[in-house]
């Protein structure tokens, strides 16, 4: 069986590294965000949430009030924003490159999914990427092609064997993306991904 994200986070937790721990955490966080975001969304929420305050603040927002892609939209960039803070502690250029260049595909498919322009200059553009995942029906197969190129992404900007924080990073965003695969059956994951873009 694939080894999850959950796996290797409770590995790394039983190494005592210390230097890790930050990152370990927003792993975390990012896992808990997902199953409560959901939750939230289809009511089954409870009001509390163990994340770092300006996450909650973005979480706790009425999502009948400003709406769920703004609701959605400040929680992400409130995790992104913490997620820049942890590349900056841990010393991973790749982990900051990494988040710039998600919250750029994020606000890009938002783009094109609203027909609506968010007044931001990327730094990266993913024009050519959207073309190819907006002309797929299937939903879960449009995931994957995000999600390999993600993965491209990772490998272009990390360096093998160099023994440094990215190379730990870079396998941790890696697996991180696959064991959404090893959790998802096709069914069930279009049925998901159905309700979460509306389509």
């Amino acid at each position: 069986m694939p080894i999850t994200i959950h796996e290797v986070l409770k590995n790394i937790d039983q190494e005592k590294a210390k230097d890790l721990i930050p990152l370990v955490n927003l792993f975390e966080i990012e896992e808990t965000l997902n199953k409560n975001i959901l939750n939230k969304i289809i009511g089954n929420s409870s009001e509390t949430i163990e994340v770092p305050q300006l996450i909650v603040e973005a979480f706790n927002k009425d999502i009948k009030e400003v709406g769920e892609d703004k609701w959605l939209t400040c929680i992400w960039e409130a995790f992104f924003d913490f997620a820049s803070g942890v590349g900056k502690v841990i010393g991973s250029p790749l982990l900051s490159k990494w988040i710039s260049w998600e919250k750029s595909l994020r606000y890009q498919i938002a783009e094109v999914r609203s027909s609506k322009t968010y007044e931001q200059n990327y730094e990266w553009d993913h024009k050519s990427l959207l073309g190819e995942w907006r002309a797929i029906n299937d939903p879960l197969a449009g995931e994957k092609i995000l999600d390999e190129e993600r993965i491209k992404f990772i490998d272009e900007e990390s360096k093998r064997y160099s023994f440094t924080i990215d190379e730990i990073v870079a396998y941790l965003l890696k697996v991180n993306l696959l064991s959404r695969y090893v959790k998802l059956k096709k069914e069930e994951g279009i049925k998901i991904l159905k309700e979460v873009t509306k389509l």
